[in-house]
């Protein structure tokens, strides 16, 4: 009997071995190894019932895991943006394919290396601390690139983690560069532009009013015969000037000073920590490398030289006073029979009253734009019919008593000290505030709004126009932006771009002062404008001028061959009226027709001339 209970008990632990405690013990370890990451340990069969469901359920949850593991690593992995988890000493626990094609790492190799020898990281501890952060990153080759990195830390199983999603910026910081670029510097010639030099003119005074030791001088250089070079050969050829004007300045500026074109063929220049007498050698050497300077453009060979005003910076006046004594001290030299240098000094105040008025003026007109003391008035266009078609928008001022200020007071200090601008866009938004209010009978009329020279080298101009029109809800085909002649002129292949933009915004665009620079009609083909306004001096001179009537009408003919619009300004009679509706001009302006009136608050009231 004691055999038989051996016997038993020896099958019963055979059966518990087999059958239990090892399938077990596989379950457990198989457990284990899930947990530490290893999905490759199988299951037995055990030809238990019980425990076969147990192993089916386990292996079913282990191929439910991996599956969703496999699937979390695809989505990791396609993410756009380079993903590691680390430690709290720093050191990678996982990462993304993303971040290893990132840093130039194959097959997980980044797991296991430390933070720090990916990324330059001040002071180290920000490794630890949630933020978004502009680092150097160093690819495996060892080459440096700019990173974002936003780190996120959290807690997981009593263990303090961060993950860090990383961002190649190179490209970015390069757009931001080419912005900052185009924003500071001149587009034809790549020097620093208007904008900028103020700014920096402005920082120069402020040193020298700390460091009165250290003197500064600027100095203000005109071209003699840029005038003669664009009447004579076109503006291709004046363009060409400036370049070749622009790098000669440019190798001979010295290390450190700031050379800009302030527009058309002024430059102008910063010299820092320099004595008079030495900015004044400085001025005398440009101006003889100008004086020498031959230009040679299509077989012809031209003298070009250069008047130049110096002005000694000692921190007492402010940016725009400077400015306006380097001016007045360059028209000076030109006065006095250009090529030549004038340094500015007491004798000069006299003289400069003008130039202190206009600096008065800036005063003015950086209140009325803060204040909105500008007013709008609007001129009649009619059509041949005489029915009113399109209004030009005209900008008043709002002097001392409430009387009205012409343009001819405000824009020549506007235009010298570079508020010409903020004068465009001030006008731009009240002009369609002023037009979305109004009734529906005016709302087939079109509106011609200016702009200036210095609007066409904003380069934030067709971004600003574009919102305007989205804020007040304008449809945008019954604006018409007018440039003059002179400004298109000036820089052709820039007027004919930001024309072109504007056309694109679904705008109309004119050609102002038609004919007041004799230019060639070659250049009108190249404009994309829907109008031409004949120069009204050519107008007004009809009555009693053959030629000016022949002028007149070849102008017509040639806008229309192009599918060009005309319009005659400085309609100021019935007898031009009618000779002007003779010739088949599509359009009349002028204070026969009506003269420029301001609006009454909320509405858009002009005067029509009954037959005219």
């Amino acid at each position: 009997s004691v055999l038989v209970v051996l016997f038993i008990v020896g099958i019963g632990y055979f059966m518990f071995e087999h059958l239990v405690r090892r399938p077990v013990s596989r379950i457990a370890e198989a457990l284990h190894a899930e947990a530490e990451g290893d999905p490759n340990v199988d299951l037995p069969d055990t030809r238990v019932r019980e425990m076969d469901m147990l192993v089916s359920a386990f292996r079913h949850m282990q191929a439910e895991v991996h599956s969703r593991q496999i699937r979390l690593q695809s989505v990791l992995d396609n993410a756009a943006e380079g993903i590691v988890t680390f430690d709290a000493d720093g050191d990678i626990l996982t990462s993304n394919r993303t971040a290893e094609r990132l840093f130039g790492y194959e097959d997980y190799d980044l797991v296991g290396r430390n933070m720090l020898w990916l990324i330059d990281i001040e002071p180290p501890e920000a490794m630890f601390t949630d933020g978004e952060y502009e680092v150097a990153a160093r690819r495996a080759e060892g080459h440096d690139f700019p990173a974002s990195i936003k780190i996120s830390g959290y807690e997981l199983a009593g263990e303090r983690l961060y993950t860090a999603m990383i961002e190649d910026i190179s490209e970015r910081q390069a757009m931001i560069a080419n912005l900052r670029h185009l924003a500071e510097h001149d587009t034809l010639t790549g020097l620093f532009n208007r904008h900028y030099f103020l700014q920096e003119l402005e920082r120069l005074v402020e040193r020298v009013a700390r460091h009165p030791e250290e003197p500064a001088a600027l100095i203000y250089l005109d071209l003699d015969n840029f005038k003669y070079v664009n009447d004579t050969l076109g503006h291709l050829a004046g363009d060409q000037l400036l370049l070749e004007v622009s790098v000669m300045l440019s190798r001979r500026t010295r290390q450190g000073d700031l050379l800009a074109r302030l527009g058309g063929d002024e430059f102008a220049l910063l010299l820092y920590d320099i004595e008079p007498d030495d900015a004044r050698t400085v001025a005398e050497v440009f101006r003889r490398y100008l004086q020498e300077y031959d230009f040679r453009y299509q077989g012809q060979v031209i003298d070009i030289a250069g008047s130049i005003g110096l002005v000694i910076i000692d921190g007492e006046q402010d940016k725009e006073e400077l400015l306006a004594r380097a001016d007045f001290a360059c028209h000076a030299a030109k006065m006095a029979g250009k090529n030549r240098v004038h340094l500015y000094t007491q004798a000069d105040e006299e003289g400069m009253i003008g130039l202190v008025d206009d600096i008065g003026w800036t005063r003015r007109i950086k209140q009325a734009l803060e204040k909105d003391h500008f007013l709008l008035a609007c001129q009649p266009i009619v059509d041949r019919q005489g029915h009113l078609s399109h209004q030009e928008i005209l900008l008043r001022m709002r002097g001392e008593n409430d009387q009205v200020i012409q343009p001819a007071g405000f824009i020549p200090p506007a235009e010298r000290f570079g508020l010409m601008p903020d004068i465009d866009r001030w006008v731009i938004r009240h002009a369609l505030e002023m037009l979305s209010r109004s009734s529906h009978a005016e709302q087939a009329i079109r509106y011609c709004i200016n702009l200036s020279a210095a609007s066409f080298e904003d380069e934030e101009l067709i971004a600003f126009i574009t919102a305007e029109l989205e804020r007040h809800a304008f449809p945008a085909q019954r604006l018409i932006f007018e440039v003059t002649e002179t400004v298109a002129m000036a820089d052709l292949t820039r007027s004919a771009e930001v024309l072109q933009q504007l056309k694109a915004l679904g705008c109309q665009t004119a050609l102002d002062d038609f004919g007041s620079g004799y230019s060639s009609y070659a250049y009108l083909k190249d404009l994309p404008v829907d109008y031409v306004k004949i120069d009204g001096s050519f107008i007004s001179g009809m009555a009693d001028n053959a030629l000016h009537r022949e002028i007149v009408q070849s102008m017509h003919n040639i806008a229309h061959i192009m599918g060009k619009k005309t319009i005659a300004e400085f309609v100021e009679s019935e007898t031009l009226a009618r000779m002007v509706r003779e010739m088949g001009i599509d359009y009349l302006q002028g204070f026969h027709i009506g003269k420029p009136a301001i609006p009454e608050p909320e509405q858009i009231r002009v005067r029509q001339r009954a037959g005219a």
